[in-house]
């Protein structure tokens, strides 16, 4: 409940954020928070109250960050490939949650000990501290996304059906 509560008052105020941030301003602090809410409850996961809090900070991260990076997707392409960028999201996006999933499970599977099914908290900790550690190079990214130092945005296609091809003179 903390998470998707978060979640859903954090998509509602994201909109004013990156008014007032700029998307990629929100984008960073979504994930320096998803690192910081993972840092936190690997280091302080004694108490429920621990995982309240840290998922509600989580939800709070998702929601700004999910909620900012269709804008940040429309205006980095031309308008007429926006569904095509937005399309490559959702792939990137899945690819990114399977990664994720099957590096965490492998985390745990390789700290279980042999008498037990479980993994050992030590295991935990580790797969906290590996996504803390990629939401911060998330956020790295994106600075340097924000700061210009990638390559700049294509504003005409170099495809032969892009519209220019049927011409007279071409």
């Amino acid at each position: 409940v903390p998470f998707s509560g978060m979640r859903l008052l954090a998509s509602r105020l994201a909109a004013t954020a990156v008014a007032s941030l700029g998307a990629n301003n929100v984008l960073i602090v979504g994930s320096l928070l998803t690192g910081a809410v993972r840092a936190f409850f690997g280091i302080a996961h004694n108490a429920l109250w621990q995982a309240f809090v840290a998922m509600g900070i989580l939800g709070l991260a998702f929601g700004f960050s999910f909620a900012a990076i269709p804008g940040t997707v429309t205006r980095a392409v031309p308008g007429r490939e926006t569904g095509s960028a937005h399309g490559l999201h959702q792939v990137i996006r899945a690819v990114g949650f399977s990664i994720g999933s099957a590096l965490t499970a492998s985390i745990l599977a390789a700290n279980i000990v042999d008498s037990s099914v479980l993994p050992t908290e030590q295991g935990y900790v580790l797969a906290l501290g590996v996504g803390s550690a990629v939401a911060v190079a998330a956020a790295l990214v994106t600075l340097g996304f924000g700061r210009g130092s990638m390559l700049p945005v294509r504003t005409t296609l170099a495809h032969p059906f892009d519209g220019r091809a049927n011409q007279p003179g071409s």
